[in-house]
């Protein structure tokens, strides 16, 4: 095959990922409302935790605990400041 044909194959069967998406969205939106966002705060706090995580070890690995915790504590801090500021 050559590499034109390989191109359109991948640029066609990756169009379908976007569009699948899109059209998930709209289905979800308006009668799962409740459930995406559930599902996206899942997403967020295991985003959270496994990047939390990484920091930790890293840091302990380098000898700065004290640093990391202080900026997780205050980051989470202004965190709950902003959404309770902005009643998100």
């Amino acid at each position: 095959m050559g590499r034109r044909r390989v191109f359109t194959i991948t640029l066609l069967s990756e169009l379908v990922e976007p569009s699948g998406a899109v059209i998930g969205s709209f289905m979800l939106i308006l009668p799962f409302q409740f459930v995406l966002l559930l599902l996206l705060s899942i997403a967020g706090g295991v985003m959270t935790y496994v990047t939390a995580e990484e920091l930790i070890i890293t840091a302990h690995a380098h000898g700065h605990k004290h640093e990391v915790a202080i900026g997780l504590v205050a980051g989470f801090t202004l965190m709950l400041i902003l959404t309770s500021a902005f009643r998100l």
